[in-house]
């Protein structure tokens, strides 16, 4: 299949996809149907074009291609959760394993003493900020800290409130 065909038949395709998406993607938490629907087109194009795969029955590979890349999904969720609650149960916080990406020397020292700041909170504070700072909603937080949501949720203000506090009495701003 060219390229050209396969455009075709994606734009055919495209609202049995979306519908497809949105049904698997309700039942993972945390994952857009968008996100879902982009791992649909890649997989498809990857069959059609890149392996000129011939397809017998479509909609059964749609629906297929769905569910394992919600259970992708499932299963780099839980990688990453051990990996950050294996990081976050760290005794000590070791700043040398972070990667500061800036070739700019007074950056780099902003962002090593925001660093130590967030460090020196209160262990749970930390982890929380830590997490929220990677991107977590405060469900993440608590389901991979084993919190409640809203301790999730008020470790993750307060942290974040001191952080802020801490680096205003630094001289630092946002």
């Amino acid at each position: 299949m060219t390229e050209t065909e396969f455009e075709i038949l994606w734009q055919e395709l495209k609202p049995k996809v979306r519908a497809i998406a949105i049904r698997h993607a309700a039942s993972v938490p945390g994952f857009a149907a968008d996100d879902l629907e982009q791992e649909m087109a890649v997989k498809l194009w990857r069959a059609c074009v890149a392996n000129e795969q011939k397809i017998d029955n479509l909609a059964s590979y749609l629906s297929r291609i769905a569910a394992n890349a919600a259970i992708d999904v499932v299963r780099r969720s839980k990688q990453r959760s051990r990996e950050v609650l294996d990081s976050e149960t760290a005794p000590e916080y070791d700043l040398s394993e972070c990667v500061v990406v800036t070739d700019n020397r007074e950056s780099k020292d902003l962002i090593n003493q925001a660093l130590e700041v967030v460090a020196a909170l209160p262990e749970n504070r930390c982890i929380a900020v830590r997490l929220k700072l990677q991107g977590f909603s405060h469900a993440e937080i608590a389901e991979l800290s084993g919190w409640s949501e809203d301790k999730a949720r008020n470790l993750a203000t307060r942290g974040m409130h001191q952080l802020r506090e801490q680096l205003k009495n630094l001289g630092l701003k946002r």
